[in-house]
C-alpha cells in the first residue's frame, strides 16, 4: 500500500483524483487544497471543485492559505510515503519538498521542457500545436524545473477545446500515475534531468489575455476561442461596452484586403456574408459569429443580437 498526499485545487486535479480513489494499492491520507472563496456574481463563498469531490468520497481535506508553520507540522503528522501535486495553484515550498521520503510527484499536463507554467493547455491550444502530453516530475526549488520519472504523448484534435483537452489529459494523467508511483516507490526508476536549454513558458491566464485583436488572422483568434474556454473568453470592445463571442468559427474563403474601405473589409469591423451570417473582418479571413453577449446583456445568437441591434453591422471594434 502507498499512502499520499494530494495537492490539487480544479478540473484537471480533480480528473487525476477521481481515478486515484479507485486504485486499491493507493491510499490517499488527504487531499490538501487552497481556501473556499468567493465565486459567481453574488460572491457566494464556494470551495474548489477538489474539495467537494474528496468529501463526497470520503478523503480528508486540509485547506491551507500559505504552506508554512502549522501546515508543515500537520503534513508531516500525515506520514506519507509521497506527495503528488496536480494544478495546486500555490507554490510548494522546499520546507514541503523535504518532508516525505520519496519527494513530491507533480503531474504537469506537457511534454516538459514544453510549457512550464500556470496555462500549459491553453498555450498549446493557441500555438497550434498537434501534440501536447502529461509529464510526471520531481518537484524541485524552482517552477517546473525538476527531474522527469514518466512521460505520454497526446495528440491534438482540431475540434479540442480547453476543457476538452484538459480531460483528456487529466485521464491520461491519472494512468501515467497509477504505473509510476509504485515504480517510484520500489526505486526501479531513474530521474532523467531535463533539457533547461529547450525550455519554453507559459504566463498565468487573466481577463485581458482575451481580448481580441482583429489584425490577427481568424484561425488564430479562433485558436484563442479554443485555447479560453471557459475562462477567460475572448471579447472584444464595442463603444464603451465589452463584447464577448461565445461561439465563432473561421472562415479563410472571405478574403480581407485592408486597402479596400468597403465594410468587410476592414479588420474588425462587423458585415454580413452571401449567406446573411455574421461575419468580423480580421487581417487574414473572418469570424463567423454563432453567439454573442453585450455587457449587462444576456447571451443572444447572432440573428437575435442583430434585431436587437441592427446598427452593429458595418461598425468598428476595438
Amino acid at each position: 500500500m502507498i499512502r499520499i498526499v494530494f495537492f490539487g485545487t480544479d478540473t484537471f486535479a480533480t480528473t487525476i483524483l477521481n481515478e486515484l480513489v479507485s486504485v486499491p494499492d493507493i491510499q490517499i491520507l488527504s487531499v490538501i487544497t487552497r481556501p473556499d472563496k468567493p465565486a459567481g456574481r453574488g460572491n457566494k463563498v464556494e470551495p474548489p471543485l477538489i474539495k467537494k469531490f474528496a468529501e463526497q468520497h470520503s478523503v480528508p481535506v486540509l485547506q491551507f492559505l500559505k504552506l508554512k508553520d502549522t501546515a508543515i507540522e500537520q503534513l508531516r503528522k500525515l506520514n506519507a510515503d509521497a506527495f503528488v501535486v496536480a494544478e495546486y495553484g500555490l507554490l510548494i515550498p522546499s520546507a514541503v519538498l523535504d518532508i516525505s521520503p520519496h519527494g513530491v510527484l507533480n503531474v504537469h499536463p506537457s511534454l516538459l521542457p514544453r510549457y512550464r507554467g500556470a496555462s500549459p493547455i491553453s498555450s498549446a491550444l493557441l500555438n497550434g500545436d498537434t501534440e501536447t502530453g502529461v509529464s510526471i516530475m520531481l518537484l524541485d526549488a524552482e517552477m517546473d524545473h525538476g527531474p522527469i520519472l514518466a512521460q505520454e504523448r497526446c495528440a491534438i484534435d482540431e475540434h479540442d477545446t480547453a476543457p476538452t483537452l484538459e480531460a483528456k489529459l487529466g485521464r491520461l494523467g491519472a494512468a501515467l500515475l497509477i504505473k509510476t508511483l509504485p515504480e517510484w516507490v520500489a526505486r526501479k526508476m531513474q530521474p532523467r534531468e531535463q533539457n533547461h536549454a529547450q525550455a519554453t513558458f507559459c504566463k498565468k491566464l487573466t481577463r485581458e489575455s482575451g481580448r481580441i485583436g482583429w489584425t490577427q488572422s481568424a484561425e488564430y483568434i479562433h485558436r484563442m476561442w479554443r485555447a479560453y474556454l471557459p475562462w477567460p473568453g475572448i471579447f472584444t470592445m464595442w463603444g464603451e461596452k465589452r463584447l464577448k463571442i461565445v461561439i465563432a468559427s473561421p472562415s479563410t474563403g472571405l478574403r480581407v484586403d485592408p486597402a479596400k474601405q468597403s465594410n468587410e473589409n476592414r479588420p474588425g469591423t462587423p458585415f454580413l456574408t452571401p449567406e446573411k451570417q455574421l461575419a468580423i473582418a480580421c487581417g487574414t479571413g473572418a469570424l463567423i459569429v454563432e453567439r454573442l453577449q453585450l455587457e449587462g446583456k444576456k447571451e443572444l445568437d447572432a440573428a437575435a443580437f442583430l434585431r436587437g441591434y441592427p446598427a452593429f453591422v458595418d461598425t468598428k471594434l476595438d
